[in-house]
């Protein structure tokens, strides 16, 4: 199948509209594609079609992982700081919302971790706010929703509801 052959080419995915732009097919034929790799690449594979935001690509078995970690002698994803953490899901929640946003919630500057998340390429910018200074935008890209192993941010937990939300 041609769809496998570019996922497995392109290991950090494709676009939808990628794939049927190489494919040549339409919407009702690109769904049917994707139903054949759901299918081929479920959950009882070794190799698994995932679904990140608009990005589609081929990933191992979550189940895999330690077994390919301990066979490759590397260590896991090196994880987050417990700040940067903090910054992106205020990001993750808030998008698109600038820095002086995350400042004022966390009570600290974040700059230098929002540069590192840019870095990752875990968040993005997402234009300006039209107000006095035109302060970037942020909001978290496909490569977060992987991180997290997300299919879009409908899936993040519900903010629990605080005192201060109450009072409001």
């Amino acid at each position: 199948m041609k769809a496998e052959a570019l996922l497995y080419l392109w290991s950090d995915g494709l676009t939808v509209k990628q794939l049927r732009d190489a494919l040549s097919v339409s919407q009702t034929q690109w769904i049917a594609i994707e139903e054949q790799l759901e299918t081929k690449y479920g959950n009882n594979s070794g190799i698994v079609y995932a679904k990140h935001g608009d990005t589609r690509l081929f990933v191992t078995h979550e189940a895999l992982h330690d077994t390919i970690a301990g066979l490759l002698h590397t260590r896991p994803q090196k994880s987050l700081s417990r700040q940067a953490l903090e910054v992106l899901s205020i990001i993750a929640y808030k998008q698109p919302t600038t820095r002086m946003v995350v400042e004022q919630i966390r009570g600290v500057q974040s700059a230098g971790i929002i540069e590192t998340l840019l870095g990752k390429n875990l968040i993005q910018e997402a234009g300006r706010l039209e107000t006095i200074g035109k302060p970037y935008l942020y909001k978290t890209t496909d490569e977060f929703l992987r991180y997290f192993s997300l299919s879009d941010l409908s899936e993040l937990p519900p903010l629990e509801e605080t005192e201060d939300d109450r009072a409001d």
